[in-house]
């Protein structure tokens, strides 16, 4: 997204303000062993090259920098919203503000510029002045989803994506298919302006190893029948439960119903655990279950894959920010259909906050919020990646979470190619904490 449209300020009325979903730590750190089984931190001369969606050390500044800047002690009448990355540059920066003071955006720009410089991060930093909040934005948004029936009447088929665009002020409404109509209904009811996109393809959901040993490990293939060769969805990452300190598997919402017995991998005979807990209802807050071992016992570590081989890595930190700054970052997932090796896997998150319709098989629709989308020229996953994580890697190997996937909902690819519930949602909801080291 250009500079120049991330400047754009779009006249817009007020939605009233939702209460925001208020997350607890979504990382769980132990001093206890998680298990005696060796997990590879560390690449040596002449050993893998790393995966492609690698954490560089300017990323980690720039996290740094995002981090410190929300703590940043703004003037009297200003709050902070969000920082905004170039992704052309990766080095141009908008700090995006609401509200206003006597002091004035070069002093503030100076303020921050100071701040990256401390932390030793070069950037090219500019103030830019919101009308709207984010929380706004995203109240605006779910507000006009939660009413899509009554406002879009028939025409509710064809809408598959609703989200906030923070940086241009605006409602985006994405379609399967261009519909002067739908775009006269939303403003009419609505005095919001809105971005209406096309998606350009028929809109399909894709419902979405293999002889692992305790502890469970995600990245895994699973299954709900014994001897089956099908691989129905892939583990997520691990959790634990705050109110009891309980270790669970997650996947995907829509993988299994409760009570059901979830096996592992290929001709699976090894049953590993039972679906306990899931959160998938049409509009609800996420698709997500969690999986309680039933035999052996689950730990940090995750699949990836090198030189098309798959290797142990360790979990160490997941992105507790879901929010506009993390727009432009790589990103891939470890399903157990997909390689992370191959460009179909990776991808940039493009959208965060959003609202997506999926074919529920029946001709009708089924929806889920707090959805983050993924971009890429490819469809991200395939049939069976479903519930798998989504990460980038340390130069050490060591894996950065951002969350699971659950869905490629456009065929050809797309600014929403692939879709994950981000680890921020799943641990305010569920009330669980990553497991890392």
């Amino acid at each position: 997204m250009s500079r120049a449209r991330r400047r754009q300020v779009l006249a817009a009325a007020t939605i009233a303000m939702v209460t925001a979903l208020v997350s607890m730590p979504a990382v769980s750190n132990s001093s206890e062993p998680d298990s005696p089984r060796a997990v590879a931190d560390d690449i040596g001369p002449g050993g893998p090259r790393p995966a492609p969606a690698e954490l560089s050390p300017g990323d980690q500044k720039y996290l740094a920098f995002r981090d410190a800047a929300q703590d940043f002690q703004l003037p009297t009448g200003v709050d902070f919203q969000h920082v905004s990355r170039d992704a052309e540059t990766d080095k141009s920066l908008d700090i995006v503000v609401t509200g206003s003071s006597q002091a004035s955006a070069t002093d503030l720009e100076t303020q921050f510029e100071r701040l990256a410089e401390s932390l030793g991060y070069e950037a090219d930093i500019e103030i830019v002045q919101a009308e709207f909040s984010d929380d706004q934005l995203t109240a605006a948004a779910n507000e006009v989803a939660a009413t899509l029936d009554d406002w879009a009447g028939d025409l509710a088929s064809i809408v598959v994506r609703i989200g906030p665009d923070y940086d241009a002020q605006s409602i985006l409404v994405e379609s399967t298919e261009h519909s002067p109509e739908l775009q006269q209904r939303a403003t009419s009811t609505f005095s919001e302006d809105f971005i209406f996109e096309t998606l350009g393809a028929e809109y399909e959901n894709e419902a979405n190893r293999y002889d692992d040993t305790s502890p469970w490990t995600a990245g895994n293939a699973l299954t709900h029948a014994p001897n089956s060769i099908e691989i129905y969805c892939t583990q997520g990452f691990n959790w634990r439960r705050w109110s009891d300190n309980a270790r669970f598997m997650g996947t995907a919402g829509h993988c299994f119903s409760r009570n059901t017995s979830v096996y592992n991998g290929n001709n699976a005979t090894q049953r590993i655990g039972v679906t306990v807990a899931r959160w998938y209802t049409d509009n609800g807050p996420m698709d997500f279950e969690l999986i309680q071992p039933r035999v052996g016992s689950v730990d940090n570590s995750m699949w990836n894959v090198i030189d098309y081989q798959d290797v142990l890595r360790r979990v160490v930190s997941a992105d507790n920010a879901n929010d506009q700054s993390i727009i432009g970052t790589r990103v891939c997932i470890s399903g157990a259909r997909t390689v992370s090796e191959f460009p179909m896997s990776c991808g940039e998150i493009s959208a965060v906050n959003q609202t997506i319709r999926f074919s529920n098989g029946e001709g009708g629709f089924y929806t889920i919020r707090n959805l983050t989308c993924v971009a890429s020229v490819y469809d991200l996953g395939r049939g069976g990646d479903s519930g798998a994580p989504v990460f980038s890697t340390y130069t050490n190997g060591n894996i950065y979470a951002f969350g699971q996937h659950i869905g490629s909902p456009s065929e050809g690819g797309g600014d929403c190619a692939g879709i994950f519930v981000p680890v921020v949602v799943i641990s305010a909801t569920a009330q669980v904490s990553l497991i890392v080291s």
